[in-house]
């Protein structure tokens, strides 16, 4: 997560603010978090899911899905509805370079760029990024590699949606494709999840290897695909201010892929006990037994908690 962004008065007065004005106050506030919110990169390229817009700037689902679709119509972003990705077009020329001067040959940061290109999960956006800044950041190596070749669709309202899943469901195909590697999945998780502890190369006989290979093998046929599956969980794991111990109240170990890849606790991050706002837990434990009552604080403190114990949680 990012400690600040770059904001220009001109954003207000300048030609593209002028053109967000006219397109109405929550394309201007939308806009905005875009560029500001605790998810983005420098680089304007990111896992974005409309819940996340929704939950941090009121907008309604339709009116996110509104604005999103303005904001693309306006090329001020692209967002992709199926891979839930958002490419901030020119993001990174204001928050990377000066005066919108390509970087020289050298600098420090060239090799930052590239790493952070490298290791971002597969998504429609990575050749589009390529294209646009490779000599303005000297890129070295391409990347186009996608569950989703085609360019990103209208983006539909809820009932929209609804609408198509009753007609559609039952000729629809589910996304599969190859089971992605181990370095995959800690690339994946290491993009996505910057404030929980960062997982160093790992052997492919390791315990922590059979956990991946146990949670690809039992989403192999989700929608998204096993590593789809994963990178929903890592990007929702970061958005909690728990979990990430943005707010000091977690205890124990931190965590980290391996907490993640538990079945109890990943199931716990997608159902959205962990999630801001939702949970009333003033600390969490990596390890022991159910859930139990911190001395310091009087609330209750659960480790692998099954639904009696989360209910019980709640009430304090």
């Amino acid at each position: 997560m990012r400690d600040y962004a770059k904001i220009s008065p001109s954003f207000w007065t300048g030609e593209t603010g002028r053109r967000l004005r006219g397109l109405g106050p929550e394309c201007q506030l939308l806009a905005l978090y875009l560029i500001t919110c605790h998810h983005a990169t420098m680089l304007g390229l990111y896992y974005l899911p409309r819940a996340y817009i929704m939950a941090d700037t009121g907008l309604s689902i339709e009116g996110a899905t509104e604005a999103l679709q303005s904001l693309s119509e306006a090329g001020f972003c692209s967002y992709d509805a199926p891979s839930e990705w958002v490419f901030v077009v020119e993001m990174a020329r204001f928050q990377v370079l000066k005066d919108g001067e390509p970087l020289k040959a050298g600098d420090n940061r060239i090799l930052g760029i590239n790493r952070e290109y490298r290791s971002m999960p597969s998504n429609v956006f990575l050749l589009p990024f390529y294209e646009k800044y490779r000599v303005m950041f000297h890129l070295t190596e391409p990347r186009g590699g996608s569950p989703s070749e085609a360019p990103p669709k209208p983006l539909r309202s809820q009932e929209q949606e609804q609408e198509q899943e009753h007609g559609d469901n039952d000729g629809r195909e589910k996304g599969v494709g190859a089971s992605p590697s181990l370095e995959d999945v800690r690339l994946a998780y290491n993009s996505l999840c910057p404030s929980l502890v960062p997982s160093m190369e790992i052997s492919p006989s390791s315990v922590r290897w059979i956990a991946v290979k146990k949670v690809l093998g039992k989403y192999a046929l989700h929608e998204r695909g096993p590593l789809g599956f994963l990178e929903a969980l890592f990007a929702r794991a970061e958005a909690s201010d728990l979990i990430a111990n943005r707010d000091g109240k977690w205890r124990g170990v931190p965590a980290g892929l391996d907490w993640l890849l538990d079945e109890n606790n990943y199931i716990r991050v997608l159902e959205g006990f962990y999630d801001n706002g939702k949970n009333r837990l003033s600390a969490v434990s990596g390890s022991g037994a159910h859930g139990r009552r911190s001395a310091e604080s009087g609330k209750c403190t659960p480790s692998h908690t099954d639904a009696t114990t989360a209910a019980f949680c709640a009430r304090d």
